[in-house]
């Protein structure tokens, strides 16, 4: 993993209406991270025991699709009902024009943070396991 930029106060619109809409029902939440989708990276977020949950962007309602920032605060709120509980990891696998993401969910920037570096450690051993000599 490497990271695209440094982290800043109000770099993305999209991990704060994550962040908001996760709060609303879990007001624990104060942080999260966006990190790069792909299957592998989500095989190493359950591999170190984070708890997943998901919502299709396919499902969203047509009001909400409308509502210029309305996705990430529905599809947030979807994951969170279907796991029954705060997940660690919310990913969706995108949609026409739409490209997928997981994001990280935590109590602060640590626990976050936290949480990034045990999947990047999962990932570096899935890749170190690969690679053949």
């Amino acid at each position: 993993m490497k990271a695209s930029s440094c982290p800043r106060f109000g770099g993305s619109r999209h991990v704060a209406e994550a962040i908001l809409a996760a709060n609303e029902l879990d007001p624990t939440i104060r942080a999260a991270m966006n990190i790069r989708h792909t299957a592998e990276t989500l095989e190493a977020c359950r591999g170190v025991g984070l708890k997943v949950s998901s919502y299709d962007r396919r499902e969203e309602p047509e009001e909400v699709k409308m509502t210029e920032g309305g996705t990430i605060p529905w599809g947030t709120r979807v994951a969170i009902r279907r796991l029954g509980s705060t997940p660690d990891i919310i990913y969706h696998d995108g949609d026409w024009g739409k490209e997928p993401m997981i994001e990280i969910l935590g109590v602060d920037a640590v626990d976050v943070a936290g949480k990034a570096l045990r999947v990047a450690e999962a990932l570096q051993r899935l890749w170190m396991g690969r690679i053949t000599v």
